[in-house]
Order: C-alpha cells, then sequence, then structure tokens
C-alpha cells in the first residue's frame, strides 16, 4: 500500500468522500494560495446532491489496488540523483538525530544520504501526489530559499496548482476572516521543498498544516525533523539542481494523475455528460475553466 499514514482528512479523500468545506470557493491569484479555513469559523456540512455526476467511488478505489496506478515509478532515476547532488547533507554538527537511519555516512564532516532510501522514498511520494491529483485535489507547493523559490512556482504554475514562496504569516491560515475576509478552502496536500526557514528554526506552515490534518510531502534534509512530514524525502534541500529535478518531478506526477482522469472521462468510465460546476469544487485557476487543460506556459 502507498499510504504511510492516514489522517482523517485523507481517509474522506481517498474514500471518496469529500472534506466539510464553505459554500463557495476565492482564489485570490494563480500563483499563491493563502485562503485557509480557520478551526473557528462555522463550517457547512457538505451537499452531496451538489457533487458532479463524475464522481464515482469505485472507479477511485480500483485505482488504490496496484502499487504504481500511474506508472510514475518510472520517473526517478538513482544516477540524477546523485548527479544533481541529492546526497550532501549538511555538516555534521547540525545533524538532527532522526535523520541518522537514512544516512550512508560522513565525508569531510558532510552527512551523506543513502540514496537508495531517497528513491524508494520518493516513489511513494510521486504515486502519493499523482494519486491527489487523480482525485482533483488541491495541491499547494512551499519553498523558503529566495535562490530557489522560481523554480517551485514555475513547476506549481505548470501543474495548474498553487505555491506559497514568500513571507509566511502562519495565523492567516487559522484565523482567514481577520486576514482575507473571504470564502476559503484548504488545500489537499502540501508539498515543502525545504522544511528548515533557518538553520534552527522549522518552517511554520509545517505544524499549521499537522493541525489541519492535511498530509504531507517533504524534502528533509540532515538537519531537518522527518517526524513532522507524512511522506519524507531524504535529500539535499539547499542545492539549485536538486530543487529543479523534485520540482520538476512532482510536476509530472501532477500531470499524470489529472491526464488519467482526463482518459477515463473521455473513455466513458465516468458519466460526465451531466457534470455541472459548482463554486465549492472548482480550484481551476483564474482564466482556466476546471475540466480545462490546466498546464500552463511561463
Amino acid at each position: 500500500m502507498f499510504l504511510r499514514k492516514l489522517t482523517p482528512r485523507l481517509v474522506n479523500l481517498i474514500s471518496g468522500k469529500p472534506s466539510v468545506i464553505k459554500k463557495s470557493t476565492s482564489i485570490n491569484n494563480g500563483r499563491c494560495f493563502s485562503n485557509m479555513r480557520s478551526r473557528n469559523e462555522e463550517l457547512i456540512p457538505f451537499d452531496y446532491d451538489q457533487i458532479p455526476s463524475d464522481f464515482d467511488k469505485d472507479v477511485y478505489n480500483e485505482m488504490l489496488k496496484p502499487d504504481d496506478a500511474f506508472n510514475v515509478h518510472r520517473l526517478v532515476d538513482l544516477k540524477q540523483l546523485f548527479d544533481c547532488r541529492c546526497h550532501f547533507g549538511h555538516k555534521t554538527g547540525l545533524l538532527n538525530e532522526f535523520m541518522k537511519p537514512y544516512l550512508i555516512g560522513h565525508r569531510q564532516d558532510i552527512a551523506i544520504f543513502d540514496l537508495n532510501q531517497t528513491v524508494e522514498h520518493l516513489k511513494l511520494a510521486l504515486n502519493f501526489a499523482a494519486h491527489i491529483a487523480f482525485r482533483d485535489g488541491i495541491i499547494l507547493f512551499v519553498n523558503s530559499n529566495k535562490e530557489t523559490n522560481h523554480l517551485v512556482e514555475r513547476a506549481a504554475l505548470e501543474a495548474g496548482e498553487y505555491s506559497q514562496c514568500r513571507d509566511f504569516e502562519g495565523r492567516s491560515f487559522l484565523d482567514s476572516t481577520k486576514y482575507f475576509d473571504t470564502p476559503i478552502r484548504v488545500p489537499d496536500l502540501l508539498i515543502i521543498f525545504r522544511t528548515k526557514k533557518s538553520n534552527f528554526e522549522q518552517h511554520p506552515i509545517i505544524h499549521i498544516f499537522n493541525r489541519l490534518l492535511i498530509p504531507s510531502i517533504g524534502i528533509v534534509d540532515s538537519d531537518s525533523d522527518p517526524r513532522l512530514i507524512t511522506y519524507p524525502i531524504p535529500a539535499n534541500d539547499d542545492t539549485h539542481s536538486s530543487i529543479e529535478l523534485f520540482a520538476n518531478l512532482f510536476k509530472e506526477a501532477i500531470l499524470i494523475g489529472k491526464q488519467k482522469r482526463r482518459e477515463l472521462i473521455k473513455q466513458g468510465n465516468w458519466d460526465n455528460s451531466k457534470s455541472k460546476e459548482t463554486s465549492n469544487l472548482d480550484h481551476s485557476p483564474p482564466n482556466q475553466s476546471s475540466n480545462s487543460e490546466k498546464t500552463l506556459e511561463v
């Protein structure tokens, strides 16, 4: 089974039962998804009569049976990870004790990752991201490294998803009415490319998403805490080449999941003739319809 652990929100997602959301959804722009649900807000039970007719739980469950339903494992190449310097960690003085099982040794006081483990964790993460995209879930790309922010933003745009790579105000996720005064919907998956805001501080979005029971995929360097991430990928989170590689891999996995959904609809596996657009299920970026191709050119 490709799932590492299940949260209540994730159980609803993979079982075909939508989460509780507001009656309408507002997206502020194509690059940044900042409208998050507040725990203090009044939640409205989901109206199952509003589910489009293309919703077929049996098809979803059938896709869970193979270990690699979308054939995304082929995207992972160990030599490519090595060439992109994904095996380099931080200095041993910054080593997090929970990252020790992912190391193969040290060289010149630098931690070296076991890329065989990185490959296996990366395959699990790509498969999970493809499943979320296949179910038309919202995916948020997050990064805190100014040198690689443009790579993450570009990958999110090309995948038709959202990114948050600027200064982050954590309270806005838990009290959106105070900061945005607009209806909101939380993402279904977080992909974070750098889990540390500084050498001694975790990125605050990780704790926020854990509180909201949202699953996460994260690149965890040797100074990170992998226990906070649902699908940790032990690898270098600083190098330009490594972040570009991971961003492109997740973009491809997401596009594969979306393409598979379109193919099944086209083949008639889902009855899409009576699908109706509802504002609380449509999370397409601006100027795009929910059924249109979400791949963007930058």
